[in-house]
């Protein structure tokens, strides 16, 4: 499991997964990649950004958020989504994250 080697994840990642959860945005439906970054990575330091970027290259390697390519007008973005079965597994981390907080 991604969160048993890394005690505490960046703020920022959990924003993004809660947002994909509670939006329901999981397997088919999806978010373009971009705003969802621009909505979390805006206020970070550029240390912060480094850390964050490497954690959700790792969660996109682990195959919790899916990554894809589709077109959108003209041209092709990347969008996001959850993996349906790592849902229960993220939900039950989130919530002993805010137990702990």
């Amino acid at each position: 499991m991604y969160w048993a080697r890394h005690e505490k994840m960046n703020d920022a990642l959990k924003n993004v997964l809660r947002y994909l959860l509670i939006h329901n945005i999981i397997g088919g439906k999806h978010i373009p990649e971009h705003i969802m970054l621009k909505m979390n990575v805006a206020h970070l330091r550029p240390f912060e950004r480094r850390e964050f970027f490497k954690e959700y290259k790792s969660l996109i390697n682990q195959d919790y958020i899916f990554k894809q390519k589709k077109r959108t007008g003209k041209n092709y973005d990347e969008h996001i989504s959850l993996n349906a079965g790592h849902v229960e597994e993220i939900n039950s981390w989130l919530e002993e994250t805010n137990e702990v907080e």
